[in-house]
């Protein structure tokens, strides 16, 4: 009887996979390199169709650093994992392969330097490690929300204290930010003095991603968001980051990157559209055995894409194959394109090396 207990205790406790979020990871593993392909085309003439055309790419895919974070909150505020298993596991796991990647590019850089004719410099090389790569920032992000997710937790468990964090960190994350930095392009003076005033209300529990590691449980644990509004907000967003960005740019004469961040209304629209639309449509998508299957295994493969995505980048540039080749149009979908297959492929080889497979992948 005390067995038949403890079955049904632990089947009543695994929770069915939800696939949809294999599918956003797949997504965004591929638009984190769409978007690293076309920021290189932001460097031209602001009033040239390059420019436009990098700016509608890279522009249309600003949610994919919150879509990331939005689904390891759902999954970890969701979960009833011991704080103590998610240090031992999830953190520890986040560091070494922080560690192992920022000394695979320390190393790679610095041998390219030497090969430059450039001297070795010990104090560098480790500061190399520990700053990182460009792209290796997002595991200090991600190591700090492990380590808040107790107090999110409570948080979350509370209704309407829940809701009460959402609005003050939709206010001092992105409402006041955003206001305050167009207001600083109008007049520079009043910006700062703005942002000034309400820095000295240290609103910094509010102001951060934990606002997205929280909405996206919010998120994926209601229905308030129809599908048709996903898409107006997806499209809203889209429109307002690539139409607003360009507006910006052409006013000031150069590449100003002021709504690409998350702190941003129309980011957030983004980050809400997408989140919201796979989820319902992924359920509808996602209904055969094979395509689940692949699906888990390309899913599988997005940490190590993201973490080996930049060498790719360098392959392709090295064949002259970068957004401003040829026509951007053609030329970003078609590095992007190679570099996707070359970044899986590469994440796919490298996790059939168990050592790294367990340990830095």
């Amino acid at each position: 009887m005390k067995m038949q207990e403890n079955v049904a205790k632990n089947t009543k406790s695994i929770r069915p996979r939800k696939h949809y979020f294999d599918l956003m990871r797949v997504i965004a593993a591929i638009c984190v390199i769409l978007l690293h392909v076309s920021a290189g085309g932001l460097q031209a003439d602001v009033r040239s169709s390059e420019w436009a055309v990098s700016n509608f790419f890279c522009g249309s895919v600003r949610w994919v650093v919150p879509v990331f974070i939005m689904i390891s909150g759902s999954l970890f505020l969701s979960s009833e994992k011991p704080f103590e298993r998610i240090v031992r596991e999830n953190v520890k796991h986040m560091a070494l392969v922080y560690l192992f990647w920022s000394t695979a590019y320390a190393v790679i850089g610095s041998v390219q330097s030497l090969m430059h004719g450039q001297s070795f410099s010990a104090l560098g090389f480790i500061k190399e490690i520990v700053v990182g790569h460009f792209h290796l920032w997002f595991f200090y992000l991600i190591i700090g929300m492990y380590l808040l997710i107790p107090f999110m937790r409570m948080i979350v468990r509370k209704k309407s204290l829940f809701k009460y964090y959402l609005c003050l960190a939709f206010v001092f994350h992105i409402c006041l930010p955003q206001a305050i930095s167009l207001i600083g392009l109008a007049n520079e003076g009043y910006g700062e003095t703005l942002g000034s005033l309400v820095e000295r209300m240290n609103m910094f529990m509010v102001t951060g991603y934990p606002f997205y590691f929280m909405l996206g449980y919010y998120l994926d644990t209601t229905n308030r968001i129809s599908l048709p509004l996903s898409l107006a907000l997806l499209l809203v967003g889209l429109g307002a980051t690539c139409g607003g960005t360009a507006a910006i740019s052409a006013w000031k004469g150069e590449t100003l990157q002021t709504i690409y961040t998350s702190a941003n209304l129309n980011v957030l629209l983004e980050s809400v559209g997408v989140f919201c639309c796979v989820k319902y449509l992924g359920n509808r998508l996602i209904r055969t055995e094979a395509s689940v299957k692949l699906l888990r295994m390309l899913s599988s493969l997005s940490l190590g894409v993201y973490v080996v995505h930049p060498i790719a980048l360098r392959a392709c540039g090295r064949f002259g194959l970068d957004a401003l080749a040829f026509n951007p149009a053609l030329a970003i979908p078609l590095t992007t394109l190679l570099s996707v297959v070359l970044s899986f492929g590469a994440a796919y080889v490298l996790r059939l090396i168990p050592p790294v497979r367990r340990h830095f992948l």
